[in-house]
């Protein structure tokens, strides 16, 4: 056993980037200086599975769970909200959790539900992470054919 985890047995992005940095520069060809730039940007910058998945899944869910229909301004809040508390997110454990938290709070929803979905987020957030890290790869792998592009012409 090498002591190496993969995304979907992680639930840190951080905590990955060593590894799909030695990925996208020993497999794919990435050169280590975007895959270290770009890598280490998506792990504080875009977190799609943290901020654009799990709380508007969480706050859709509770709202429908209490038996109410989302109302436009709710939807209009989540699709400016989840952009905007992408940027800056920690790549830690249970940092959706934190984040549906404070989505519960703009949308005035019940903040104590929070601890329903709890039991399920260390299963969630080994997903969450996995797409987090894809997204830093695909980024990583767009920026090289670029660069590759751009130095050819």
């Amino acid at each position: 056993m090498t002591g190496k985890t993969s995304a979907s047995q992680d639930k840190s992005s951080a905590g990955t980037l060593p590894l799909y940095v030695e990925c996208l520069t020993k497999k794919l060809g990435v050169s280590e200086e975007i895959a270290n730039f770009v890598g280490s940007l998506g792990t504080v910058v875009g977190m799609s599975g943290c901020a654009g998945i799990w709380p508007p899944l969480l706050a859709i869910y509770t709202i429908h769970s209490m038996g109410g229909n989302i109302l436009v301004t709710q939807a209009i809040i989540i699709i400016i909200l989840c952009p905007i508390i992408s940027f800056g997110t920690a790549g830690v454990p249970g940092g959706g959790i934190i984040l549906a938290t404070a989505m519960f709070v703009v949308l005035g929803l019940p903040v104590g539900l929070i601890s329903i979905f709890a039991g399920i987020d260390s299963f969630a957030d080994m997903t969450r992470t996995t797409t987090n890290v894809t997204n830093s790869m695909v980024a990583s792998t767009l920026v090289s054919q670029s660069e590759k592009r751009a130095s050819a012409k």
